[in-house]
């Protein structure tokens, strides 16, 4: 028999045998049996057919196939493939892919997922500030904070405080105060206790007096931030500065004396400064200003101000039109400027009375001089002054040389050398005065006749 036609007859025979096999799959299978595919972890199971037959229907939630199966295994995210157990025939794809056949009894067949990377959730305890990092570089924050870790990587964890704050010790999946050492084959927690000691500072006021305490290293500025952590056994510098018009008078608390304040920071503590200032009081009678160098007092205006210690202000006293000046009292005396130090709270009065003006004239042929007594009037050359409302003033009259007083005018008369005026309101008075130049002439004729 020719080989061409041997070759040709198998090939037929193959195909109808094919065909045959196709056209009645359950051939190979007695009944349909459950074919149970189970995933494990976060995955899923899918078969193909594989091979002749490989056919399944779904019958009450049950999977019955028949034929031939090749199953893969599919990962969800953040999740990876370990291995099968169950009914697999064999392994293809470096143990990847579990092949089975399902022609004579049930098959149960199980994928195992397990979650690739967990969270490592690094929580924050205490008042204090810190920060985590892991010794492999992976892991570097300031708690609380969430990092994602490979599944059953260990991870070794140090904790360091910041500039305020001092690591007391682990909490969570972690204890102790040393390094802190994970095993990620779960979701983990753990938490990082910071903790500080806290210093806090009052300001004592008296008589409103104020200023700012700064600390050395910062976090103190009292002011507005009066209280702040530190390291344990850390020293803190302070410093009192009073405002302008204040002064410092003491440390009290954790601190004593006047100058800067260390404090040892072996627990809380607690540190109070003292502010003083003095208020300088201005009172007036009658009309006119005074005036403080260093500004502050305008009375006229504001007639009170707050001085630090130990400051030196001058007041100036400024009448009012028609008023004088007259005198200070209380902390100051005397008419000239005023010199207070504010060694204390203080009180000056400045007292300022109305004058009229009093007017003196010259007449006659002759010469002379008037004055007045209170001093202002010295005619000759000052023939008008002002003075007190309603008080006395005595004018007199001294004739000059060959001339003599002969009479008053205006407000004063008479013909004595002297003359009160009582100045309840703006007065004239007139002196006049003869010439006695011809006098000798006249006695000398009327003699030697």
């Amino acid at each position: 028999m020719p080989i061409k036609f041997l070759k040709f007859t198998l090939a037929i025979m193959t195909v109808l045998m094919l065909v045959a096999m196709g056209s009645n799959a359950h051939a190979l299978c007695a009944n349909d049996h459950i074919l149970d595919l189970v995933s494990d972890g976060p995955g899923s199971i899918t078969r193909e057919a594989e091979g002749i037959g490989g056919e399944c229907t779904t019958r009450d939630s049950k999977l019955y196939c028949c034929g031939d199966f090749m199953l893969k295994p599919v990962s969800n995210s953040n999740a990876e493939f370990v291995n099968w157990t169950g009914d697999c025939l064999y392994f293809t794809d470096n143990g990847k892919i579990c092949h089975v056949s399902v022609t004579n009894e049930d098959i149960s067949v199980t994928a195992h997922f397990i979650t690739s990377t967990y969270p490592l959730t690094i929580g924050a305890g205490g008042d204090g500030k810190g920060a985590v990092t892991s010794r492999d570089g992976s892991i570097s924050c300031s708690p609380p904070c969430t990092v994602t870790v490979q599944h059953d990587k260990t991870v070794t964890l140090d904790a360091s405080g910041d500039s305020n704050s001092t690591f007391t010790g682990w909490g969570g999946a972690c204890s102790g105060n040393g390094a802190c050492s994970v095993t990620m084959n779960g979701e983990k927690t753990v938490i990082a206790n910071f903790d500080t000691n806290k210093l806090k500072v009052s300001k004592t006021p008296i008589n409103l007096g104020d200023g700012t305490v700064t600390s050395s290293p910062t976090g103190i500025n009292c002011g507005s931030t009066c209280s702040a952590g530190y390291k344990l056994m850390q020293d803190v510098v302070l410093t009192a500065t009073p405002d302008e018009f204040s002064g410092f008078t003491g440390w009290g608390g954790a601190c004593s004396g006047n100058g800067t304040c260390t404090v040892k920071m072996d627990g809380d503590k607690t540190v109070t400064a003292t502010f003083v200032s003095y208020t300088l009081n201005v009172s007036k009678s009658g009309a006119g200003t005074v005036a403080s160098s260093p500004a502050g007092i305008n009375c006229g205006g504001g007639c009170q101000h707050r001085y630090a210690p130990g400051k030196s202000v001058t007041l100036t006293a400024t009448p009012s039109a028609n008023y004088r000046f007259s005198n200070w009292s209380g902390a100051c005396s005397g008419t000239g400027t005023c010199t207070v130090t504010m060694n204390g709270d203080k009180t000056v009065t400045a007292t300022f009375v109305k004058v009229y003006q009093l007017t003196v004239s010259k007449a006659g042929t002759g010469t002379g001089t008037v004055t007045s007594s209170p001093a202002g009037i010295n005619c000759g050359s000052t023939c008008s002054a002002g003075f007190a409302a309603d008080s006395s003033v005595i004018l007199t009259a001294t004739p000059g040389t060959n001339s003599v007083f002969y009479a008053w005018g205006g407000v004063c008369t008479g013909t004595t050398d002297t003359c009160t005026v009582t100045m309840n309101s703006a007065k004239n008075a007139t002196a006049v005065f003869m010439d006695l130049s011809w006098l000798p002439g006249i006695l000398n004729f009327i003699i030697g006749n």
